[in-house]
């Protein structure tokens, strides 16, 4: 059966209707053109823009969205549930504080101090809130760490953070604190020292999306490969040179994210930093929402088959 011209038509169209169009344009002299033109231009109601061709997809994502990027990243940092939780080892109890800049606060005074007992306090509190959700590793790390670590070691970290401010990735490794051989819990080291400026890399986030050649800054990753019943297992990301410099590149992304978003003159609420971006990203790969994730990474196209996070891996 021939289908109806119509059909094919969108809603509210009928032939007669493209015919007048058609005859419109068709008619039209080329001063009338211009005149249409420029009173589509000082229209108060309406904006034109000029966009690098590349960002086109993106820019027709979001509008799809029905929202603003800023507004996309706000309502994915809020959906980040951790627990802000710290402990006071000296009277040996828990506590629960309001949010996370209350537990940054905390932990950065006592890795910023220049007493060894107090640094001390602050290191094992990076790995009591790290392995909050998992407490029997949660007890097992805090105590051989603060049964192994020494004041030779206590001193040395005092000495790089005075010095440096913000040390990097392997000016803490070189410590030789015990716990912290991995990327994931020394970059939390760092996110409690500057998180302005520095948020955590862990399995979560490169798990989910160091395979993404879509977003570069994190596809150099490399990993530590352990034995597991004869195959081979991504477990830790290793810190070495090229790592990390491939962190400083997420660590850019996050900060330059965060300064578009506090530009934005409709963007309300708290400012937004480089660890609230990456919270953002991780509490979405967390909820396993990989479309709106990759629209906050500025990923276009098509899903791509990307690693999962360890099931082993329970720390945050």
């Amino acid at each position: 059966m021939k289908s109806s011209g119509n059909s094919r038509l969108p809603e509210g169209w009928s032939e007669t209707r493209v015919a007048e169009v058609i005859a419109h344009y068709e008619t039209q002299s080329e001063d009338e053109a211009v005149a249409e033109d420029e009173a589509a231009l000082s229209d108060p109601g309406r904006t034109v823009m000029v966009i690098p061709t590349g960002l086109v997809p993106a820019v027709r994502e979001l509008l799809a969205s029905g929202g603003t990027y800023a507004s996309a990243l706000r309502s994915a940092i809020e959906q980040y549930r951790f627990p802000t939780v710290t402990y006071d080892f000296g009277n040996e109890q828990e506590i629960c504080h309001a949010d996370m800049r209350n537990v940054e606060d905390c932990i950065r005074g006592q890795l910023r101090d220049k007493k060894t007992r107090i640094v001390k306090d602050g290191l094992a509190n990076v790995l009591y809130w790290g392995y909050a959700n998992s407490r029997g590793i949660r007890d097992h790390r805090v105590s051989q760490f603060r049964n192994h670590v020494d004041e030779d070691r206590l001193n040395h970290f005092i000495s790089i953070v005075g010095s440096a401010g913000t040390p990097g990735l392997i000016d803490i490794n070189k410590v030789g604190l015990p716990q912290f051989s991995g990327m994931s819990f020394v970059t939390k080291i760092i996110m409690f020292l500057d998180p302005d400026n520095c948020p955590v890399l862990d399995m979560k986030i490169a798990e989910s999306f160091s395979r993404i050649s879509e977003f570069p800054p994190l596809e150099d990753l490399v990993f530590r490969k352990r034995a597991d019943f004869g195959k081979k297992a991504d477990t830790q990301i290793k810190i070495t040179k090229k790592n990390e410099c491939v962190y400083e590149k997420w660590a850019s992304w996050c900060r330059e994210t965060a300064k578009s978003v506090n530009a934005e003159s409709d963007s309300p609420g708290q400012s937004i930093r480089a660890v609230d971006v990456e919270r953002a990203v991780f509490a979405l790969a967390d909820n396993c929402d990989r479309t709106e994730a990759r629209r906050l990474l500025r990923i276009s196209g098509d899903e791509r088959q990307t690693g999962q996070a360890q099931a082993e891996e329970t720390a945050r």
